[in-house]
This record gives C-alpha cells, sequence and structure tokens, in this order.
C-alpha cells in the first residue's frame, strides 16, 4: 500500500511540476546538465573524447551546482590561472541564458518589456579583431554544432559569417515571433538603449584604453545599472547576467573593485566570484604530496617562483 501511495505522490508531483514549467514556457527547458551534454544542445563541442579536449569536468560540476535552472546567478567573476578555460565557460553560461529565454512562452511579458524590442546578449572586448579571434570564434563554433540553435533559433552559419551581430528569431510556439540578437562591441556605445540581458566582459583586453581601470568600471557599471534597473523583480529576482572574466596574474583595481564588492554583497546564490588554479580544474594531473609559493599580481614585475618548497 505504501509503495502504491508513493507513486501516486510520484506522478501528481511529476504533472504538477509539468504545470509550472508550461506557465512560463512553450518548449521545456534543459536542465545545464541536458545543454552541456545532450548533442541537441552543446554535447557535440563539450563532450571529452581522445580528439576533443571539451569541457573539463571540474567546470561541469560547477554549472550544475550553481547555474541549473533554479539558480539566481546573476553577476559572476571568473578569475583564476592562464589557460583554465574562461572564455568556454564564460560563452556556456551566455548560451544557456540564451536557450531558456528562447524557450519561454512570451519573453516581452516574462521580462517586462515593450512588446516587439529587441533582447541583447552582449560580448564585449578590446576590439572586433581581438573578439573574433577569441569568445566570438568559439561562440559560432557551439552554436554551429548545435541542433538546438539551428531549429529552434534560425542560426544560419553560412548566413552569419561577417560582422558580429547575430539576429536569431524564435517562433514561440503559436505565439508572435521573439527576436534575440548576439551582438559583439567593444565600446560603450554598442549597449547604448538595449534590453541587455546578458554580458560577458573580457577585462583583460581592456587594458589598452588610455584609462583602463576607469573605463572598465565605467561601462561596467553602466551595464550593470541599465540591466538592474530594466530586470529586477519583485523579492531581488533578477534575470540578467553579467560575467567578466579576468586572469589573476593580470588583475587589475577594476576586478579588485568588483569582488569586494560581490564580497560585501553578501549574495552566495546570486553574486560569486570563482577562482581556480589550473592544477585543480584541468583533467589528467598527477599532483605531488610538496607544493611551492608563487609571488604574482605585482605592477610591470613578472610572476616569480619564491624559495623553497613545503
Amino acid at each position: 500500500v505504501m509503495t502504491k501511495l508513493l507513486g501516486l505522490r510520484g506522478k501528481k508531483a511529476a504533472r504538477q511540476t509539468d504545470l509550472l514549467w508550461t506557465a512560463d514556457y512553450w518548449r521545456q527547458p534543459p536542465t545545464i546538465a541536458q545543454f552541456i551534454d545532450d548533442g541537441y544542445y552543446l554535447g557535440a563541442s563539450l563532450e571529452r573524447t581522445p580528439d576533443n579536449e571539451g569541457l573539463w569536468p571540474a567546470w561541469r560540476e560547477w554549472l550544475i551546482q550553481n547555474a541549473d535552472l533554479d539558480s539566481f546567478l546573476h553577476n559572476l567573476v571568473i578569475s583564476g590561472a592562464i589557460g583554465i578555460g574562461k572564455s568556454l565557460l564564460m560563452v556556456t553560461l551566455i548560451l544557456y541564458r540564451i536557450c531558456l529565454c528562447a524557450s519561454l512562452r512570451d519573453p516581452y511579458r516574462f521580462f517586462g518589456l515593450s512588446r516587439g524590442s529587441p533582447i541583447h546578449f552582449l560580448l564585449l572586448s578590446l576590439s572586433q579583431d581581438t573578439l573574433r579571434a577569441t569568445a566570438w570564434q568559439s561562440l559560432l563554433h557551439l552554436m554551429s554544432a548545435s541542433p538546438f540553435f539551428g531549429e529552434v533559433c534560425g542560426y544560419e552559419q553560412e548566413k552569419m559569417r561577417t560582422g558580429l551581430e547575430l539576429k536569431l528569431r524564435i517562433k514561440a510556439g503559436s505565439g508572435p515571433q521573439v527576436q534575440l540578437t548576439l551582438s559583439g562591441g567593444s565600446k560603450g556605445q554598442h549597449h547604448i538603449g538595449r534590453n541587455v540581458l546578458g554580458v560577458a566582459l573580457d577585462e583583460g583586453n581592456f587594458r589598452l584604453e588610455q584609462d583602463p581601470q576607469a573605463y572598465a568600471t565605467n561601462l561596467f557599471s553602466d551595464l550593470r545599472a541599465r540591466m538592474v534597473s530594466r530586470f529586477q523583480r519583485l523579492g531581488g529576482f533578477m534575470p540578467g547576467l553579467s560575467v567578466v572574466a579576468s586572469s589573476a596574474g593580470e588583475e587589475s583595481c577594476f576586478t579588485e573593485q568588483l569582488i569586494e564588492q560581490i564580497d560585501k554583497a553578501a549574495d552566495p546564490r546570486g553574486q560569486l566570484v570563482l577562482r581556480e588554479a589550473i592544477y585543480r580544474v584541468k583533467p589528467g594531473l598527477t599532483l605531488r604530496p610538496w607544493w611551492f609559493k608563487v609571488w604574482y599580481g605585482l605592477p610591470n614585475i613578472e610572476p616569480a617562483i619564491s624559495p623553497g618548497c613545503y
């Protein structure tokens, strides 16, 4: 009898769950694990094989723990060693938020926007050439190998090889067509007046500006202020996402100020700082029981190994 009761409760709970997602979505949104692993989404590109480095297991577990459907994450700094996969992690997060937005029944009503106004996701870098060679190239590769972005979002690689703007048109079931725009930019004017729901900024690529710390600070602060004013919901829920990537060996005042702000906010569900060493995340490394200290982060001084081992 207890088994039957538990079975009925399980079926009832499943029906209630279905009703919950159908209230807001025209298609069932994938979990972050499905988005990473399933070949219909990014599985073909992120799967680790002998011929493909893919997404490292440590990042997969981090995404499942912190960026799933029930996540409140809206502000993230990805720091740490060079070569730990910051750009791939950043692009994966942005594409997942695009996927969730494309699955909504009525994004305009959900986000409180004027009907028909485009919803923007923005990637920022020092220059268009820099962006093409880094995050933008990674983003195009992931989208090209994903049936979801072709079938649901209308992504066509052969028509989108020039320029740094992709117009994704989603037919949300029987509802009106929804337009999402994914843009690449290098200056503050690239986001003026736009409904920016997601932004990824490589802070290190802004250091050639005349005053790079002030430039990055002002740009990011402006983006965050606009995002909060347009998308902040009751109860503090913030559906937008901002991601800043910066290598630990080259951190500037801007990154440190942002990290300090996140620490002071004390919002572990919504604002996080991710700092990892390559030996903690790269698979296949064999670590010895001893270690040594490294000096880094001093202006105009190369990183150096401290004397002695421990």
